[in-house]
């Protein structure tokens, strides 16, 4: 791990929007991969297209920061404050967003594959069309959030609130080599319980598609299942 003083990171951020604002001419694009940054203070901070992979922003302060596009892969982003956050593409890949505040953050397009959100507050968050294959959204707060078009394959949603949560739009599946099967599904907040409650069943051995209203909303789902 790199460890980054206040005047390195002052002149590395000077570098980057230099690099932006002359659309990549001059300047340098900011390079903090591996670095140290636990509990820095980067409220703000324009961190467009840059590269973070594996760095240690736990507890940081990134309240409204610009991240989008920025390469976030497996870094350590606990109890960090990204309220507010433009996150838009952002690569996040197997990062620990472990009780990270993302309240009202921007996760348009993020990929979140494998990515540890495990108590994260996501209340109010725009995560439309997000990747969240294989993530850990156990105890997560979801109210709120946009999440039409988002990929929950294998996520862990157990104990995760999604009160009000927007999840319009028809379910659909994606067949791709004639055996695999990908489904990306977008609910209303009543179908959004009863996707928790199948959740949590598989977990404890509890079969609640038995019950004839989960069974009459699953069958709704499936009717409106778009082929693509």
């Amino acid at each position: 791990m790199r460890e980054i003083s206040k005047e390195e990171l002052s002149e590395i951020l000077k570098q980057h929007k230099i690099w932006l604002e002359s659309e990549y001419t001059m300047g340098s694009r900011a390079d903090l991969s591996e670095a140290n940054l636990s509990g820095a203070s980067l409220s703000g901070a324009n961190l467009s297209g840059a590269d973070l992979y594996i760095a240690n922003l736990s507890e940081a302060n990134l309240l409204e920061a610009n991240l989008s596009e920025a390469n976030l892969s497996e870094a350590n982003l606990y109890e960090a404050n990204l309220e507010g956050a433009n996150l838009f593409r952002a690569n996040l890949p197997e990062a620990n967003l472990s009780r990270t505040n993302l309240s009202g953050a921007n996760l348009y397009e993020a990929d979140l594959s494998g990515a540890n959100l495990s108590g994260a507050n996501l209340s109010k968050a725009n995560l439309f069309r997000a990747n969240l294959l294989e993530a850990n959204l156990e105890g997560a707060n979801l109210s709120e959030a946009k999440l039409s078009g988002v990929n929950f394959s294998e996520a862990n949603l157990y104990e995760a609130n999604l009160e009000g949560a927007k999840m319009e739009n028809k379910n659909k599946i994606e067949v791709k080599k004639e055996t695999t099967v990908t489904i990306t599904l977008e609910m209303t907040g009543e179908e959004a319980k009863i996707l928790k409650a199948i959740t949590y069943g598989k977990r404890t051995g509890v079969d609640f598609t038995s019950i004839p209203r989960v069974k009459l909303i699953v069958n709704r789902l499936l009717d409106s299942v778009e082929l693509v």
